[in-house]
Formats: structure tokens, sequence, C-alpha cells
């Protein structure tokens, strides 16, 4: 009997998430030379940073299948940047596996496809269980990715910026009727700023932000000001605009909370420091 306290299982429910799937290039061959024990040693080791390095980046491993994970972006927290954060945390697991010395010889292959799944989880085995074709065609794209490099899904190449690709193809798949379209994501990019339009209709929002402004000048006392909206609507780009009407005789300092990653606590912090020293440590 179900106390009242208790969650009830998730029920079905449709979600646009991104898949990852990752495994290891050539473990056939590795079993067959290895010993039994030091493998499992090894893909241990394995899933133990991959696990870390999906939960740092906001993502849930679904499940290991052999020397594979499956990872998901958007369950059970969905973000407005689960595309991005995909394509970051598989080039960060690439990185660390390589990084790391107990499993540096080993060649990941990883698949990235966006789409609508049907996700349901039970409190019980607290699991979840992600079907749909988004799925099935990410790990159709982990299989036909080359050793040591992440294939895209067109959906996912779409949903993000700030990211470099290689030239579109076509893949002919088992079990899809039509070619899917893929490219092998290159890097990451530094950040660079898109071409600005015109900033209109949000005069009163600027003239509250001088009045705070002016007061903290007037009064030589800090002032702190909140701007909450829905992602999207402008808050960046309301205080950029803010910030480039005070003036050459103001010193601005500029620090940033990352959306993922539990290892940053003091970053906000440094990167103050760093703005008012001009990066000088």
């Amino acid at each position: 009997k179900r106390s009242a306290c208790e969650n009830p299982p998730m029920s079905e429910e449709r979600r646009v998430v991104t898949v990852l799937f990752s495994d290891v290039a050539g473990s056939t061959a590795m079993g067959e030379s290895n010993d039994p024990e030091d493998v499992r040693a090894l893909l241990a080791r394995y899933y133990a940073i991959a696990r870390d390095v999906i939960a740092a980046h906001g993502g849930t491993v679904e499940k290991f299948i052999g020397d594979a994970v499956m990872a998901v972006f958007g369950i059970p927290q969905a973000h407005g940047d689960d595309a991005e954060r995909a394509l970051v945390a598989a080039l960060a697991l690439l990185q660390a596996v390589m990084a790391d010395s107990r499993t540096a010889a080993l060649t990941l292959r990883i698949g990235v496809n966006t789409g609508e799944v049907v996700a349901s989880r039970s409190t019980e085995a607290g699991d979840f269980l992600v079907t749909g074709d988004a799925v099935n065609v990410a790990a159709r794209l982990q299989q036909h990715a080359e050793p040591g490099t992440i294939l895209v899904g067109e959906r996912t190449c779409r949903a993000v910026s700030g990211f470099r690709f290689g030239p579109g193809r076509h893949l002919e798949v088992k079990g899809k009727r039509e070619p899917i379209g893929a490219a092998a994501l290159v890097e990451r990019l530094a950040s660079r700023r898109a071409p600005r339009t015109a900033f209109l209709g949000r005069d009163h929002d600027l003239a509250q932000l001088d009045l705070v402004a002016r007061r903290a000048f007037s009064e030589r006392r800090p002032q702190l000001v909140t701007i909450t909206a829905p992602a999207g609507t402008g808050k960046s780009r309301l205080v950029e605009e803010f910030v480039a009407r005070m003036g050459a005789g103001v010193r601005v300092a500029v620090a940033q909370c990352l959306p993922y990653g539990s290892a940053v606590t003091f970053l906000p912090l440094r990167g103050l420091v760093a703005s008012l020293v001009g990066e000088e440590r």
C-alpha cells in the first residue's frame, strides 16, 4: 500500500530531448586479448568518468549497455540549452577519457541526436525508460561515427550555435527508409558577438537602471538590481546596452555563473577579480 507522502510513478510524457550514445571502438578485440577482470575494471572506470561528466553538464545516464553509455539531456530537468549541453558533454567525455591514465588507451565513438521521445520512470526502480525514434537515430549515429569523433544529427546541429561542424552528409542506416542527415562535431568555438540589431522598446527599463546607478554614485553606496524574465526575452542584451551607455569614466567588472557544473563555487568571484585586475594573476 502506497503512503500518501510517496511520489507516484512518473506518467508517460512526451519530451523533446537530446540523446547521447557513446561506446568504445575496438572493444571486441580488447576483450579477446585481455583478461576479463582487467576489461571489467577498465570499463568500470570509463563508466564512472561518463557518469560524472554527464551529471556535471545536467544530463542523466539512462543506461549502460555493454561498453556503451546512453545519456539523455532534458529529463528529468529540461533546460533551454540541452542540445548545447549534450555537445559540450560529448567533447568533455572524449577529453576526460583520454586524460585519465587508466582509460587513455580507449577510443570512443559518440552519436548525439535531438528529437521527441516518450519518457517514464518508476519510483521503485528509479530508472528512466526513454523510447522513440530520436533514441534509435542517436544509436545509429554512434555506430557510424569514426573512432575518436562525435557524429551529430541534423536537428541538433540546427539547435545550437558556437560549434564548428564538418561537411553535412546523409547516412543510409538500418531500419530507416530515408537517409538521415548528420555532421561531425569539430570543435566548440570561442564566443563571438553577433551583429546587433537596433535596441528598441526598453526605455523604461533603461531608465530604472539609470536611476539606480545615479543613486549609487551620489550616495556612494552599492545597489543591487535583479533582472528576472523568461529565457530569450533579452535580459543580457538589456544589461549590455545599459553598460554601453554608462560612459568611459565607469569601470565594469563582469562575472558569470555557468548553468552546469558543481566544481565552480568561486568562479563568479574569480571572474570579478580578473576583470578588475585586467586578467593578471
